[in-house]
């Protein structure tokens, strides 16, 4: 008696050359932020157009990111996609001048290991800890 195995059912695998297990935010030197293969593909981001910046100062500074399509929303910035809609960053200059980051842009660029919370109106928010970068071993 042969197995039956539906060959409908397979599919092919063709992320290749991505690194989906790294779920990281990085902040950029060029004041932006990157959003790794893994985060990318864990929160399809791909479907959002937009992202929408938030910022805590207190415990050495939190930043928030929340993905919408709304463009009503105030305050918002674009999200590039890159051409294989694989990871996506945004360049958002104003925000780190508004929050006086830019002068500690040196010190906080790196890569962060999002968190989730709930927001209000966004849904899921996730956050960054500017204390808890990841350091280079």
């Amino acid at each position: 008696m042969k197995n039956y195995m539906d060959i409908n059912k397979f599919q092919q695998f063709k992320q290749t050359g991505t690194k989906l297990g790294k779920n990281i935010i990085g902040i950029m030197r060029s004041f932006g932020f990157t959003f790794s293969a893994g985060f990318y593909h864990i929160n399809k981001i791909k479907e959002y157009k937009y992202v929408v910046l938030f910022f805590n100062p207190e415990n050495e500074g939190s930043i928030g990111v929340a993905f919408t399509n709304n463009e009503e929303v105030k305050g918002k910035f674009k999200v590039t996609h890159s051409e294989n809609k694989t990871s996506g960053s945004v360049t958002c200059r104003s925000f780190f001048f508004s929050y006086d980051l830019a002068s500690k842009i040196e010190q906080i660029a790196g890569k962060y290991k999002p968190q989730e919370i709930e927001h209000p109106m966004f849904g899921k928010m996730h956050y960054i800890k500017l204390s808890e970068k990841i350091l280079k071993k």
